[in-house]
Parts: C-alpha cells; structure tokens; sequence
C-alpha cells in the first residue's frame, strides 16, 4: 500500500513540475527575421527597447497579431500585442515596393497611451491580396496622446527597425 501511495505522489509531482514548465511564458528576445511567407511576425524598437509580438491572445482576448485590408474603404491596418503593450498602425491606399505615409499610429506601453500626429512610414515589402499575406517594414514617431501620468509635455515615442509578416485578412469582400 505504501509503495503505490509513493508511486502516485512521484506521478503526481512529475505531472506538476512538467506541466509548470509549459506554462511559463517563453518572450522572444529579438527582432524577427525578415520574411515575406505570412510566417505571423512582428517587431520593432520602441524608444530603443525590443517589443515583440507574442504567440498567445492578447490584451481583452483579442489576437496578438492583425492584419486587415478593406477593398471597400482601401484601408490596411495592422497591430500587435507584446510583453509590454500593443503597437499598431493603418495606411491608406497600400502598395507594394512603396514607400506609404502612416495615417494613424498608436501604442499603449507601461500605462501611456501614445497616438497624436504620427510622423511615419510603411514600406511593403509584399502586398498579396490573393495569398493573403503582407510584409513590409516601419518607423515612425508618434507624441502622447492621454495618460493618467501626463503632463502635459511633448513626449515622443520613437519606433525604429520595425518589421512585419503577416498573414492578411480581407474585410468587406
């Protein structure tokens, strides 16, 4: 009787202990290779410091990672949640092998919320609506927009070396 009740605890704890293991989040400490297979990849710097999309769910349930084009309004949007935060941008009218300015910007990082007059570019490196997939790369500059913490100030989020693959969601088709 003993030996089984042993036998069951050693189970028991070998279950836990892996089990442990897989749920500790595994964060990617660097940027992204650059890809144009819709391989789901995002990353960039922000103020200097590494943000990466994440393989899980992100803030409110919603998809770490979103890629969505609308025919209707020539709309692409793109966005993604990290460790620290979400970044994401939209531009009209995309082209592939183009240099795009940014219509909208924004990034939610430790509690500030950036997103006013953003100063930036989208290059697309793959544009593919019919494999659905879009590529490219970005930088831009965007002042805080509304916080808790704000004061007023002109602060300035720099997002550099900015990277994407992403697989491309078509919306009003």
């Amino acid at each position: 009787m003993k030996t089984i009740k042993l036998i069951q605890i050693i189970i028991f704890l070998s279950i836990t202990l892996c089990s442990c293991d897989s749920c500790e989040k595994e964060y990617l400490t660097e940027l992204p290779p650059e890809t144009q297979t819709g391989a789901n990849t995002f990353g960039c710097y922000v103020n200097g410091e590494l943000f990466v999309a994440q393989r899980e769910y992100g803030q409110l349930g919603r998809p770490y990672l979103s890629a969505g084009y609308s025919r209707l309004t020539t709309i692409l949007g793109i966005g993604a949640d990290g460790k620290n935060g979400h970044v994401g941008f939209s531009v009209f009218y995309p082209t592939e092998n183009a240099n795009i300015t940014m219509s909208t910007a924004g990034c939610h990082t430790k509690d500030l919320w950036y997103g006013r007059e953003p100063i930036g570019e989208v290059y697309l490196t793959k544009f593919d609506t019919i494999n659905k997939i879009v590529s490219g790369k970005f930088s831009c500059k965007i002042k805080l927009y509304n916080s808790q913490n704000y004061d007023g100030s002109d602060t300035i989020l720099d997002i550099t070396q900015g990277r994407f693959d992403l697989k491309l969601e078509m919306l009003n088709d």
